[in-house]
């Protein structure tokens, strides 16, 4: 069985999306099949890790998500006698799950928030915790929906910690920041200034830039000033490792959010886009994670803080956290697939 991906990355939109469908695509390979991407934008940020997998990236030209690229990708999948091709991002929408279901491909849409309605898609994957069927009421008869985070897609690499438990300390000293693979809203700078304020000398900070990241030369200087209680890196090569380092985590309101769940790393979430303000307020709403709001009365710092010396608290999402995400999602979307 092949499978084709079409999804994109950016400074802007963010490596999400390729790097969600890369954990569908270690799993597919996994079962014995072939997969190929195709990409029109963040080919030179993520061939080499796509290269790594041993899997191809192909170029689309032309606007992202238009007419033209429904028709090369339904080309594609055909010249490489695929029989699936996942699609992955905001920019496709109805008329494009139409354009691959014409050309007579089987077709998943990855989809957050509704926005590829009607939906001719043969099953429509939400992996996110605010997903409801209500969002979906406009689709095929043969459609199927997969919903929630029995769903969350994890890279093979997790499936190694799925035994382990996080032992909790009384004080949080390892902090985790990640903003995702770009930082479009420029977020990162602002979080390091709230670090610098709290002036906790036992804490130590590791921030992931994101390989899309354009500041990061910028956060390496001003890493340079702080001192050495703080390491930028632009991307790790163990994620799970890194959660599995950390106390607790400042993040977006993204997909890393499942593999700290998974990895029971109690964290506050900053809502960056407009686009993750669904994630965001269900997950902090549920009690999951805690807000961080860069502007507002209650002082950033001070929840940081709050949550360091709270080990009860940390204690409490930890567990919630396995029981959320419990690491089986892409053997389920397979399954839905394959079976």
């Amino acid at each position: 069985m092949n499978l084709l991906i079409r999804a994109d990355a950016s400074a802007d939109m963010g490596t999400g999306h390729v790097m969600r469908c890369l954990a569908l695509a270690q799993g597919w390979i996994d079962r014995g099949g072939r997969v190929e991407f195709a990409l029109a934008r963040g080919a030179q940020e993520l061939g080499p890790r796509l290269e790594a997998e041993g899997v191809a990236a192909y170029r689309i030209a032309g606007e992202s998500g238009g007419v033209d690229d429904a028709t090369q990708t339904a080309a594609l999948a055909a010249k490489l006698e695929a029989q699936w091709v996942a699609v992955d991002g905001y920019q496709f929408d109805a008329s494009y799950q139409c354009a691959l279901k014409r050309a007579g491909m089987r077709v998943l849409f990855l989809d957050d928030a509704g926005h590829g309605t009607p939906y001719s898609a043969d099953i429509v994957l939400n992996q996110n915790l605010h997903a409801e069927a209500t969002l979906y009421q406009e689709h095929g008869p043969d459609t199927r929906l997969l919903l929630g985070t029995r769903f969350a897609l994890l890279r093979r690499e997790f499936q190694a910690w799925q035994n382990w438990r996080r032992p909790i300390p009384k004080t949080a000293h390892r902090l985790l920041v990640t903003l995702g693979g770009s930082d479009p809203t420029k977020t990162t700078p602002r979080l390091l200034a709230v670090l610098e304020r709290m002036q906790r000398r036992e804490l130590e900070a590791l921030v992931i830039a994101g390989i899309a990241n354009p500041l990061s030369g910028e956060l390496r200087a001003l890493a340079a000033r702080l001192g050495d209680w703080l390491r930028i890196e632009p991307s790790v090569p163990d994620m799970p490792g890194a959660l599995a380092w950390a106390d607790i985590a400042v993040s977006a309101a993204g997909g890393t959010c499942w593999e700290m769940l998974f990895m029971q790393l109690p964290g506050l979430l900053v809502a960056t886009t407009p686009s993750a303000q669904s994630v965001f307020d269900s997950l902090t709403e549920r009690g999951l994670f805690h807000a961080l709001h860069l502007e507002g009365s209650e002082p950033a710092e001070e929840r940081l803080r709050d949550l360091l010396d709270d080990a009860e608290e940390r204690a409490r999402m930890s567990e919630l956290g396995r029981q959320t995400v419990d690491g089986h999602g892409v053997e389920h979307v397979l399954e839905a697939m394959l079976g």
